[in-house]
């Protein structure tokens, strides 16, 4: 019975790949680079997701908001076409949003923004994009 189980798995986790738009592979393929981690199901569905720490000054005025840029993000695999993005940050003794910028099939900008100008400092900021690999 162990060994069936096993042998399931291995088949449901592994090189995912399609012909034709019909999944020829395995059934989920996760992997990880410098960039975050990925996760491909054979529908075609690809998640991507990084968490980084960085630096950022939110000191260009924008209307009644400021704000500054954080590093582009460039994803672990890319997509066929513009995923949906989300962007979340967190900065210590700050209220602060953000969003996405220029978002592509390879990576997308990332825009902190807060009511108040904030000097440089460290802000951990979330990343989610979910879109097609084929």
């Amino acid at each position: 019975m162990a060994r069936q189980v096993r042998r399931q798995v291995d088949l449901a986790v592994g090189t995912v790949s399609q012909s034709g738009g019909i999944p020829t592979g395995s059934i989920i393929e996760k992997g990880s680079n410098a960039n975050g981690e990925y996760v491909k199901f054979a529908d075609g569905t690809m998640i991507c997701r990084l968490v980084r720490n960085e630096s950022v000054a939110v000191t260009t005025a924008y209307g009644s908001l400021f704000f500054g840029s954080g590093s582009a993000w460039t994803y672990p695999a890319a997509f066929t076409s513009s995923p949906a993005v989300c962007v979340s940050a967190f900065r210590a003794a700050a209220v602060i949003f953000s969003q996405p910028n220029s978002v592509s099939t390879t990576g997308c900008g990332v825009y902190v923004l807060a009511g108040s100008s904030l000097s440089s400092a460290t802000t951990e900021i979330y990343l989610i994009a979910i879109g097609r690999w084929y």
